[in-house]
């Protein structure tokens, strides 16, 4: 793998790392607004971070066996892609139970994508360069 294309592999899952944590922390300071748009308690919005934890928690161990079957680039695409399905739907909720089921599926994307770094992170510097 050329210099470049280990730079461009980097910044790309730096980048889709990124809007997961961004995703994330964006939501929590949208919470308030959440409430008062689909008219819920602080009770009912809190299940938008719980349900993405708990599928989070759920798809980061199993996704340790998609990475072994599949190649980083076809992992990487239906983590993304399936990311940003979730945040789509997410974003043209007209309903809380459907912004919650765009959470979960965020969480699926996210969940596929998280370990996938660690373990590219891991192997793209030589162990000289680390």
């Amino acid at each position: 793998m050329s210099k470049k294309q280990k730079l461009t592999m980097i910044i790309t899952m730096l980048m889709g790392g990124f809007f997961g944590l961004l995703n994330e922390t964006l939501l929590v300071t949208a919470l308030p607004s959440i409430m008062k748009d689909f008219e819920i308690s602080y009770t009912q919005v809190q299940w938008l971070t719980t349900a993405f934890l708990l599928t989070n928690g759920i798809v980061i161990p199993l996704s340790a066996l998609v990475i072994q079957r599949y190649t980083t680039r076809q992992v990487f695409l239906v983590g993304i892609t399936i990311f940003f399905l979730g945040t789509l739907l997410g974003g043209l909720s007209p309903h809380f139970a459907t912004l919650l089921v765009a959470r979960i599926i965020q969480a699926l994307g996210a969940g596929i994508m998280m370990p996938l770094m660690m373990k590219r992170f891991g192997c793209v510097p030589t162990a000289r360069t680390r």
